[in-house]
């Protein structure tokens, strides 16, 4: 498989893969580490044999686009093992996940028993009324 980057392509033998996180279809994340990185915990993105190169070169694409962005996981580079591509990526989880965030208790407001009329966000656990209070513009944000 040609690559059009210039990405660090890592020897397979210098990645420890731990803990299948996330598996679909296409690919499956891992959390692993990186010995040539001072033992860094990265995520590995590992690749279905079946995924086109077309789907690779298009998600190298975007890394390489949004390099150095702070809105984008940073990608430290490629390992090839047989058929397979894995795609070496920093490993953020300082606040925890997205699902987490959203449901903290901080960030609703509750009712009770009583519905607010007129209220946009309003999620009911067992006829209790909650409502979601960020503004539209944080939400937009997330």
């Amino acid at each position: 498989m040609e690559i059009n980057h210039n990405f660090t392509i890592y020897p397979f033998h210098d990645i420890i893969v731990n803990k299948c996180m996330y598996k679909c279809c296409k690919s499956s994340i891992y959390k692993g580490i990186l010995q040539s990185k001072n033992e860094n915990t990265i995520i590995i993105k590992q690749y279905d044999k079946n995924i086109s190169h077309k789907e690779i070169q298009s998600e190298l694409d975007i890394c390489n686009r949004f390099q150095g962005s702070k809105r984008l996981i940073t990608l430290y580079g490629i390992s090839y093992i047989d058929e397979s591509i894995y795609l070496l990526m920093k490993y953020y989880n300082h606040n925890g996940d997205l699902y987490s965030y959203i449901n903290n208790s901080c960030f609703w407001k509750y009712h009770g028993r009583e519905c607010p009329k007129k209220k946009k966000y309003i999620h009911s656990i067992n006829d209790i009324y909650y409502e979601y209070i960020k503004t539209r513009e944080s939400k937009i944000n997330i």
